[in-house]
């Protein structure tokens, strides 16, 4: 809406009427015969008289305006024209300023729910008029259809009406170890998390009931940098695991039986397979060296943290470890 163009636009529809009233005005008259004649009259048309008014100076109809002296004659009306244009101006930039000035939308689609930490604690399933919610990573999901699991006797009972991401991989369910918290998880933790968050929103019945404004995100639904952040660690560990599935998918395991109280255990690899150690490196600077018992054929020797055990020759088919390897913990 432009105040300058509905200026423009009273001012030129207010020029127009006032030559229109200057012309000299013809219209039908009755003859005291009875017939219609064609009367020109040499004075302006005065709409006022010809509907039966008067010339007393009217007040003023616009709610507002009656108190401003608005005078007779053409300036008095384009005035009174002038302040009506801005008066819509006004009204219809109200509307414009309350979309582009009021409060930030949420980010959250439109029918989603966001729950806060108060209100989410109220779903934990002791009141059977109320769904059973949980948590993880800020999505909340409905877990109504599995109180044997989440109501207040189900194992996972500690989940429900909260997040507590972090206790789906720890299993810590008392004190400080519930929380949402997964900063020091390392890459098999990471990984483990993430199967989590795939098996909910996978599910074929516990269903998505909106975002949690916790540590994931904020009261508007707007992802938080703590999850941008947890976001670009899960990447990297699937990309991670995505390579280490890759490689132990080139070896097959060892064959591997144990007795009794023995000390030692037998591995062995079918015919034209050999006995070797495949040493991986920690995916995580605060990660442990995976060792795995794979059988590989002679051609794979060469590959990369592919050794011999100690107590396995070059060439082994079969061998006898100990349960414990010296120094191990």
């Amino acid at each position: 809406f432009s105040l300058l163009d509905t200026v423009m636009e009273v001012s030129s529809s207010t020029t127009a009427e006032n030559r229109c009233t200057q012309r000299r005005a013809t219209w039908s008259a009755v003859s005291s015969d009875g017939k219609k004649q064609s009367v020109v009259s040499n004075k302006s048309f005065n709409t006022n008289k010809s509907l039966g008014g008067n010339n007393k100076k009217s007040k003023s109809r616009i709610p507002g305006f009656g108190s401003l002296g608005f005078g007779k004659g053409k300036e008095s009306k384009l005035l009174k024209l002038l302040w009506m244009a801005v008066a819509l101006a006004l009204l219809a930039g109200i509307p414009f300023y309350a979309r582009t000035r009021g409060p930030k939308r949420s980010a959250a689609p439109d029918g989603v729910r966001v729950f806060s930490e108060a209100e989410l604690l109220q779903f934990k399933g002791k009141d059977g008029s109320r769904p059973i919610l949980l948590s993880i990573v800020g999505k909340v999901y409905d877990v109504s259809e599995g109180p044997q699991h989440y109501g207040p006797d189900g194992g996972y009972a500690v989940f429900a009406g909260r997040d507590a991401s972090a206790s789906f991989v720890t299993g810590e369910f008392k004190g400080d170890g519930i929380t949402s918290d997964v900063t020091d998880f390392d890459q098999s933790q990471l990984i483990g998390l993430d199967e989590w968050i795939q098996f909910y929103a996978a599910h074929e019945v516990y269903k998505p009931a909106g975002l949690l404004a916790e540590r994931y995100y904020d009261a508007e639904g707007n992802p938080t940098a703590a999850l941008n952040a947890l976001d670009a660690a899960l990447q990297e560990a699937r990309q991670k695991k995505v390579s280490r599935d890759d490689i132990l998918k080139r070896f097959k395991s060892c064959n591997s039986k144990v007795v009794g109280t023995d000390s030692f255990f037998t591995v062995w690899c079918d015919a034209g397979l050999f006995v070797r150690e495949l040493v991986l490196q920690p995916q995580t600077p605060a990660g442990e060296v995976e060792r795995r018992c794979v059988c590989a054929t002679a051609a794979q020797f060469a590959h990369d943290g592919l050794g011999s055990y100690p107590e396995c020759g070059e060439r082994s088919t079969t061998c006898q470890r100990p349960r414990q390897r010296p120094g191990a913990k």
